[in-house]
């Protein structure tokens, strides 16, 4: 039986993670998420990338497998790999991509296609930005500059959240609501909300709450609110989203109030919220200590904030900082300008408390991601 190391544990790996044990000899695992890797490491045999391709050239019988072909970084990892391993024939390719050449044919869901680039990570930039020196007090301006100029440094421009907007061209409004309704139960076994169910029934929603969903992206989580509250907002700064959103609630007769801004417009709606929901987005943010300090204001007495499959890991490098331990947000920092955080789970703990919130408790869903229900004290 073949020897093998799998680089890549998302989605497919969690579905298909029993064929990979019935088809080979799975040595290690390895994925350039400090958080996936995380997640996986009480189970398996979890290194780093590096040690994965030191491994490899050091052994004569051991192979990586890239078990992922719909991944936005599979030009990054296969140009990573191929120029690490000495041996080529040791890099067995996903499913239908067999060369560098064959992946500019490679199309994702019609949807969702993200267009394959030729950008590859700096890592000289990358090794000088870790050794910035964060030793300033993280709740301090002079901190955050830092984090600043780490993305102004992998960027080129200076961070403007009007960044953040989703406006890809190749996403067409008619066919993506069209899509959206046609297939939303797939849609929600896939991807970020693979786990919303679970999320849905543990904030336990009520007819009378007020939510708002901060980020609403393609408006799952929104929608499923909206099914059960009429008291649903949401804010997100991508006009596409909007345009999107707003076809799909008129198509499904679902209402919710829509507001087009960054994360800090909840400070100018003049009510107060019993659930204040995000969904892998609080870590777009640019000033989490300011958001977190107004969420606390806009929290009503008994209300809680979900905190929902965001980038918390608790031995990352940094209280917070661009993500440079994870590659596919890095990705999105370099090519969209993004702000992408990962936080120290002990640093935005900390953050909660000092913010007069605490944190009630924290569950993991079925897929294994962690999340966070956080009330005033």
């Amino acid at each position: 039986m073949q020897k093998i190391i799998v680089y890549g544990l998302g989605a497919n790996f969690y579905r298909y993670k029993e064929n990979f044990f019935s088809e080979y000899d799975v040595v290690a695992l390895t994925d350039s998420n400090l958080q996936v890797r995380e997640k996986y490491s009480t189970d398996y045999n979890i290194i780093k990338p590096q040690e994965a391709v030191n491994l490899i050239n050091e052994s004569d019988d051991i192979k990586i497998l890239i078990p992922v072909a719909k991944s936005r970084l599979i030009k990054e990892i296969y140009q990573y790999l191929s120029e690490s391993i000495t041996d080529s024939s040791k890099i067995i390719y996903p499913e239908k991509i067999d060369s560098l050449e064959g992946l500019a044919e490679f199309k994702q869901n019609a949807v969702f296609e993200t267009v394959l680039n030729d950008y590859y990570f700096d890592v000289d930039v990358l090794e000088q930005l870790t050794d910035t020196n964060f030793d300033a007090d993280p709740f301090s301006e002079i901190y955050r500059e830092n984090v600043l100029r780490v993305h102004r440094a992998l960027t080129g421009i200076e961070y403007s959240t009007d960044n953040e907007g989703y406006d890809n061209d190749n996403i067409d409004v008619e066919s993506t609501v069209k899509h959206i309704i046609e297939n939303i139960d797939a849609l929600l076994r896939t991807g970020h909300h693979k786990d919303l169910k679970d999320i849905i029934k543990e904030v336990n929603i009520k007819p009378n709450d007020t939510i708002i969903d901060i980020g609403f992206g393609f408006g799952f989580s929104l929608m499923n609110f909206a099914k059960v509250s009429k008291n649903v907002y949401g804010i997100d700064i991508s006009p596409k989203f909007h345009q999107i959103i707003t076809q799909l609630l008129k198509e499904l007769d679902i209402s919710a109030t829509l507001i087009k801004d960054d994360f800090y417009g909840i400070s100018k709606i003049d009510k107060k919220f019993d659930v204040i929901y995000f969904h892998a987005a609080f870590h777009h943010c640019n000033d989490p200590v300011k958001l977190m300090n107004i969420l606390s204001s806009k929290l009503a007495d008994n209300g809680r904030i979900i905190f929902a499959n965001e980038q918390i890991a608790s031995d990352a490098k940094y209280p917070w900082n661009i993500c440079v331990e994870n590659a596919d947000g890095l990705y999105q920092v370099c090519k969209q300008g993004w702000f992408e955080i990962l936080f120290r789970e002990d640093f935005f703990l900390d953050m909660v408390e000092r913010s007069g919130l605490k944190l009630d408790r924290s569950f993991v869903t079925n897929v294994g991601h962690k999340n966070y229900i956080v009330v005033k004290k």
